[in-house]
């Protein structure tokens, strides 16, 4: 017997891009998770104000549709680019190849060994052969000759990748020879004491999705939410689905999730899904957590923060038009986007005080990684901090609020976000 009454846990989100604004697409449509959606439509009763009929009220009438809400979605490597892309536009994108290290704080012993990709690789006091570097007189020259009988090799496993030594370190670091999420698959390990592994296999390998503030005619998509957890089952559709920016509070717990506002055009309901077989990411997920997230300005992390938030809006403007008969919009055009945000910071120094004084610009990246590799940046080039309210209210520590706004002027974008994702290759397009 079916449950009767609607859960939660039992809601399903389905999405896809639309080719015409209001027109949900034929093609298969994508399953992502949310926290949750607001999504929904509502049709308000207008007072019907006649006078002469007495004191009591006259029947109400219904007004226009009003169609919005907001979708909450984690922040990980995956889905939440189809979100980013709604927002900002089209990404450009840079396939990035996998890397690894191995750290060495000595010299190796003799018959210590590494195991690249499948390969066993020994270490040898004397004369080597085949699949083995002699032990030099320093751990950097022997690191340096490794460098050079890797890159020699013509084993199938170790010429996958190209080995190397930064001036200055006692690392080895391995880079796939292929760019992209393949060479994540390459292994690392070491029966070499002296020997520390960045992971048991390369990392980041994947693709950069990048994409600028301020772009112009933002795609639409078509949004379902069911549920079928109950006697009669109810799939609401909402085409010509537009989202209106999005939020970000920084914490020092948690999974990072993005608030996004949506408009929509129409919400359907029917008895039946859309599309009873969506696709769905099938390569590894990772969300990313609060206690990964660093924020940055001039490259080094920012001191003393204590709270912090990044607001993005596209300002859309509903498109009320008169010459449609269902009392729904027309559309949603792009107004002046903005970025804004807070910084709340335990006053330490006068650093962000005096360029509030006098002001100056700074630039602020809210930055999340993941182990595996993967990343979400969020750079903001220019921003300016007003002069903020310090207030002395007991005998902890003293606070001060810094109601930062992002420029876009000087030629570069006022917004630029960064995504690695191991998974999606293009977020125009359906999962690959």
């Amino acid at each position: 017997m079916a449950q009767e009454r609607a859960t939660g846990a039992n809601s399903v989100f389905l999405f896809q891009w639309e080719s015409a604004y209001g027109t949900a697409p034929a093609g298969d449509f994508i399953k992502i998770p949310l926290y949750s959606s607001g999504l929904s439509e509502e049709q308000a009763l207008e007072e019907d104000e006649e006078l002469g009929l007495g004191r009591d009220a006259q029947d109400p009438a219904l007004g226009a549709y009003s169609d919005e809400g907001s979708l909450v979605a984690a922040l990980d490597d995956a889905y939440v680019g189809y979100l980013l892309r709604a927002v900002l536009g089209n990404a450009t994108e840079t396939s990035i190849a996998a890397t690894g290290t191995i750290s060495f704080s000595a010299n190796p012993s003799d018959t210590d060994t590494l195991t690249l990709n499948g390969t066993t690789w020994t270490f040898v006091s004397g004369t080597p052969s085949g699949n083995q570097t002699q032990i030099q007189g320093t751990v950097t020259a022997t690191i340096d000759q490794l460098v050079t009988d890797l890159n020699a090799s013509a084993d199938t496993n170790i010429d996958d990748a190209t080995y190397s030594r930064e001036t200055g370190t006692q690392v080895l670091t391995v880079t796939h020879d292929t760019a992209g999420a393949g060479g994540n698959a390459y292994t690392l390990a070491a029966s070499c004491s002296v020997a520390t592994l960045s992971g048991a296999t390369l990392t980041g390998g994947g693709v950069e999705h990048a994409w600028a503030s301020g772009g112009a005619d933002l795609p639409s998509f078509s949004f379902e939410d069911g549920n079928a957890s109950m006697n009669q089952a109810t799939y609401s559709l909402h085409t010509g689905v537009k989202l209106d920016g999005f939020s970000l509070d920084r914490a020092r717990t948690g999974a990072a999730r993005l608030t996004l506002p949506a408009v929509a055009q129409k919400e359907t309901v029917s008895g039946t899904t859309i599309d009873a077989t969506p696709l769905t990411i099938s390569a590894a997920r990772h969300k990313f957590q609060q206690a990964k997230g660093t924020i940055k300005s001039a490259g080094a992390t920012l001191g003393n923060v204590v709270g912090a938030s990044l607001n993005y809006a596209n300002n859309l403007d509903r498109v009320e038009t008169l010459d449609r008969d269902d009392g729904r919009i027309s559309g949603a055009d792009e107004g002046k986007a903005k970025a804004s945000g807070e910084i709340t910071v335990r006053f330490a120094d006068r650093t962000l005080l005096d360029k509030a004084e006098n002001n100056e610009a700074i630039d602020l990246e809210f930055g999340f990684t993941h182990p595996s590799g993967s990343y979400c940046t969020f750079t903001l080039p220019r921003v300016f901090l007003p002069k903020p309210k310090r207030e002395v209210s007991g005998p902890g520590g003293i606070e001060a609020t810094f109601g930062w706004q992002a420029s876009g002027e000087g030629g570069s974008a006022m917004m630029t976000v960064k995504l690695l994702s191991p998974s999606v290759t293009d977020y125009a397009a359906d999962p690959s």
